[in-house]
């Protein structure tokens, strides 16, 4: 009974296989059976064929070389054979047996006519030998009788060397009838003469029906069919071989699962213990892993109206409140006054409408620290699609809004330090236009007081100071267009960037005798024009910087541009002598400046910033032989 239960699964398949089993044994026995009945046809077949070719023998044969009773008995068991066959004959093989059985029936019929012709034949040319050899022995009476004597003996000699043929005999016929003087009342004379007649007549009736038999198609049909049971056969053998086979496989098949359900038994125990003990391993695993999430992952579970059901360790580590003081409670109890209520308003709609929600959000700890978090609300549904609450989770990225506002600090000072040093350039571009205003207004105050000022002299006068109002009132657009805020990119080309950025330094490089080697062409490409132009001033004042602080006599600076990889390359270059190569990889960090007190370490840290952060370019440095080069690389289809 132990046994039994333990293997009942391999039960259903001994049956199955001793069911195939048998009835692969019965359709073996009956195919077994069958191809011995096709052994049997195939046997009496073959004997047929053989007595069909003795037939064809006999009849091809001569008169005198062949016995009508080997034919005789050859149809008559060719008949018996037939009823045989016909016995045991599968019901697929009546049609072409009895096309061979009527094939047979009339061969034996022309048999029959032959058989007579040739008895015929052999008794006429039997008297015919006779009445010759009696006439032979006779003495000679006169010439005509010899001359028949010799047209017989013609005769006799077709008749024994298988010669004698329908043409053959109707020569000798003529031959007879030639022979004027015959003794007509001799008994022997007319019997020769007699059955030569009959000779004439049954050898026409005998070439005809041998002819007829001889084309007969018996044998090609007994051979046919003997192919035809042989292929039978052949099947059946395939047949039991393919049946063979198929117990064999079975047979393996099931000792192969029946050893396999035998020792699958027995290592189906160890595998279940196997299994729980790696279950237990999996819920330790999945129970660190619950409390790796627990400790490191904000997390907080609420019901549909916001009421928190559960929170994280690291919710409570971060709002510094227990669980015991969230639970029971809604969001609002970490909620910073300077989040606008617009932003929870979406974040309601959003969620409410089955859509996950996600934003920064600024929180409130329990001891009134701020703390950024980037937060992530999705809806819970249950198994019927019904929404029965939500789940939060938050990324502390306290550190990185630290970190973004430093850089915009940084920013704002880089700011104010450009604008102080702009408001330094348009002082010294109104410095002189200022100066030749107030000479202008010197000498006419000085030409009214001492009366000689004349009409004709104040419109020149005037002209003079409207031209330098003007100028004035250029510096100053041109310095308000520089702080436009602007953040859509433009096409523009290399040549009106440097040209405008220049305009702007032009009185640095008069007051300083620095000379400009430009080298500009008509490059265009999209970009931040305003925030561009601002590194590029940058760069060129602190070249000009360091020309004066070099004391440098001959001052150059160089610009040139071209294209590189689809890449539009802008470099400056000046002639101070170049970077020291210990603090060349330092140039770009905030705060670093080789200007001491005069410098803010922000002007390059900002161009780098602004090339690769806002304009996705490249700002590098290096030396050449004789000074510095700053390169710019900016994307040509920047769009």
């Amino acid at each position: 009974m132990i046994i039994f239960k333990k293997y009942y699964k391999i039960i259903p398949l001994i049956f199955i296989y001793l069911v195939t089993f048998a009835v692969a044994i019965y359709f073996i026995n009956e195919l077994h059976q069958k191809q011995e009945r096709q052994l049997e046809i195939n046997k009496y077949l073959n004997e047929l064929k053989i007595l069909n070719l003795t037939i064809d023998n006999g009849i091809q044969k001569g008169v005198v070389k062949f016995n009508n009773d080997i034919l005789s008995r050859s149809v008559l068991r060719m008949k018996v054979l037939l009823d045989t066959i016909d016995k045991i004959i599968f019901q697929e093989q009546i049609e072409e047996l009895n096309i061979i059985k009527n094939s047979f029936y009339n061969k034996e019929y022309l048999v029959e006519d032959f058989k007579s012709y040739r008895s015929i034949l052999n008794n006429s040319m039997s008297l015919i030998m006779e009445y010759h050899s009696k006439i032979h022995s006779m003495p000679p009476k006169h010439n005509e009788l010899d001359k028949l004597l010799l047209v017989a003996n013609e005769l006799v000699h077709y008749y024994l060397n298988d010669e004698l043929t329908y043409k053959n005999m109707m020569a000798i016929k003529n031959k007879m009838a030639s022979v004027s003087q015959i003794d007509q009342d001799n008994e022997l004379v007319i019997g020769i003469l007699l059955h030569a007649n009959v000779l004439v007549n049954i050898l026409n009736e005998y070439e005809s029906v041998s002819k007829e038999l001889k084309e007969y198609n018996l044998d090609t049909l007994i051979v046919k069919f003997i192919d035809s049971v042989r292929a039978d056969s052949d099947y059946i053998e395939h047949q039991q071989e393919k049946l063979l086979y198929f117990i064999v496989i079975v047979a393996s098949l099931l000792f192969i699962v029946t050893v396999f359900g035998f020792f699958d038994e027995i290592k189906k125990s160890t595998k279940i213990e196997e299994l729980q003990t790696m279950a237990q391993k999996r819920s330790r695993e999945l129970q660190e892993y619950m409390s790796l999430l627990d400790k490191y992952v904000i997390s907080s579970r609420t019901d549909t109206n916001g009421i928190i059901l559960d929170v994280s360790s690291a919710f409570c580590d971060i709002s510094g409140y227990s669980k015991d003081e969230l639970i029971g409670k809604n969001h609002n109890i970490i909620r910073h006054p300077d989040m606008p209520k617009e932003l929870f308003a979406d974040l309601w709609k959003s969620i409410k409408n089955g859509k996950t929600w996600n934003a920064e959000i600024k929180n409130l700890s329990k001891n009134g620290d701020e703390y950024w978090v980037f937060a992530t609300i999705t809806p819970r549904l249950d198994e019927n699609n019904k929404l029965i609450g939500y789940i939060a989770i938050r990324q502390d990225i306290t550190d990185k809004k630290d970190a973004q506002n430093k850089q915009d600090q940084l920013v704002q000072q880089s700011r104010h330090a450009a604008m102080g040093e702009m408001i330094g350039m348009i002082a010294h571009q109104w410095r002189q236009p200022l100066s030749a205003i107030s000479t202008i207004a010197g000498n006419i105050e000085l030409t009214t007081v001492l009366g000689e000022l004349k009409e004709d002299d104040i419109v020149p006068y005037m002209q003079e100071i409207t031209e330098l109002t003007l100028h004035l009132s250029s510096t100053v657009d041109d310095f308000r267009n520089f702080f436009k805020p602007n953040k859509e990119k433009s096409l523009v080309t290399t040549k009106s960037i440097i040209d405008d950025s220049l305009k702007l330094l032009i009185h640095l490089f008069k007051t300083n005798s620095v000379e400009l080697d430009i080298k500009i062409s008509e490059l265009k490409f999209y970009t931040n024009e305003n925030e561009l132009k601002q590194v590029i001033i940058n760069i060129i004042k602190n070249a000009i910087d360091e020309l004066i602080s070099k004391n440098q006599t001959d001052k150059k600076i160089f610009i040139r541009d071209y294209i590189d990889n689809d890449q539009i390359i802008i470099e400056i270059e000046d002639n101070a002598g170049g970077i020291p190569d210990d603090i060349i990889e330092k140039i770009f960090e905030p705060y670093f400046s080789t200007k001491s007190k005069n410098g803010t370490g922000l002007g390059l840290y900002m161009s780098k910033s602004i090339i690769e952060d806002h304009l996705h370019g490249i700002l590098r440095a290096c030396n050449s032989s004789s000074g510095a080069i700053f390169k710019i690389a900016l994307p040509q289809n920047n769009i």
